[in-house]
């Protein structure tokens, strides 16, 4: 169920990604719990283990597979990678929904396409998804 912070067209919940200018201040924000956890997940997901400074647990580590052989274990580690890291980060997200399918490049580059749906655990009946390919981030 949403909150009613949802329906508040004075309440910004948080920033959008990328980051650009608003209209009604320095940000674009989201004005719903679900879109906010919408750019949570992207910027978890686009984080890097060890990337940020004080939190060096916080990330994903799909972006280490991306120059790991393609074999038959790669898409199944790079769903529990992403499912470990909304566990520990984002408890609040259910996954509806995860698929990650492999691939190679011409030049012998692993690109792993993921697709994962999710909602809020509190709000079951209305969800979002997020899809991407490692070796491009102009869709995500």
């Amino acid at each position: 169920m949403p909150t009613p912070d949802d329906f508040n067209p004075d309440m910004q919940i948080g920033l959008t990604l990328p980051l650009v200018n608003g209209t009604n201040g320095y940000f674009q924000s989201s004005m719903t719990h679900l879109e906010q956890a919408k750019h949570n997940l992207k910027n978890l997901l686009l984080t890097v283990k060890g990337e940020r400074p004080m939190q060096p647990e916080l990330g994903c580590d799909i972006w280490k597979m991306v120059f790991e052989q393609n074999d038959d274990t790669i898409e199944a580690r790079a769903r529990l990678h992403i499912e470990d890291a909304i566990n520990m980060w984002l408890p609040y997200l259910s996954i509806k929904a995860l698929r990650v399918v492999s691939s190679f490049t011409e030049i012998d580059k692993c690109i792993l396409h993921i697709e994962v749906e999710f909602f809020l655990t509190s709000d079951p009946d209305s969800y979002e998804s997020i899809s991407f390919d490692t070796n491009s981030f102009a869709n995500f």
